[in-house]
């Protein structure tokens, strides 16, 4: 799809609307006027960060996948990007309850909410599901705001809710990325 159709040739990407740019910037890479189609593949860094990440945060050391993680999310395409900046936030959020910092974790907790929120929203946008799938972690991450807001504040305790969270890289989602 080099060459989509369906795009009038008076397609300009300064008619595209500020704030949907970047989902377009996602889809189509623009060269000298014309669209293409752009690949939406994770290179192999990107699958690897993705897969230790998972690793640490299935073991509980969220510190240690918050890094892997943080060091790959920007090269990520849609909607893969805020999923990852959903789930590193989600563990700084955790690693702040451990350190007993309660305020600024409701503050990660929001913007992680939000961040899911925004992944979901690409992904039906764009048809494509992310890599990185992390069930329950939205729902948990919830669980334990309400519990902070109700005057919880044992660390332990709180993060006894983490306990059963997975999260794993897709390998199917992968190649409905490069599909696309």
């Amino acid at each position: 799809m080099s060459d989509p159709k369906f795009l009038p040739r008076f397609f300009s990407f300064r008619s595209v609307p500020q704030s949907f740019r970047g989902l377009f910037r996602g889809l189509f890479r623009y060269t000298n006027s014309r669209v293409r189609a752009k690949p939406s593949r994770l290179d192999d860094s990107q699958l690897k960060a993705l897969c230790a990440g998972a690793e640490c945060f299935n073991q509980g050391l969220f510190f240690q996948a918050h890094e892997g993680w943080e060091l790959r999310w920007r090269e990520l395409p849609q909607p893969d990007r805020p999923q990852v900046q959903a789930a590193i936030l989600a563990c700084g959020f955790f690693v702040l309850i451990e350190k007993d910092r309660h305020e600024p974790a409701l503050r990660l907790a929001q913007l992680a909410i939000n961040r899911f929120a925004e992944a979901a929203t690409q992904a039906k946008l764009t048809g494509i599901q992310p890599v990185l799938e992390l069930p329950d972690l939205e729902e948990r991450l919830l669980r334990i705001v309400a519990r902070i807001r109700l005057g919880e504040k044992d660390a332990p305790l709180l993060l006894s809710e983490t306990r059963g969270l997975h999260a794993r890289v897709n390998m199917e989602n992968l190649d409905a990325l490069s599909q696309n």
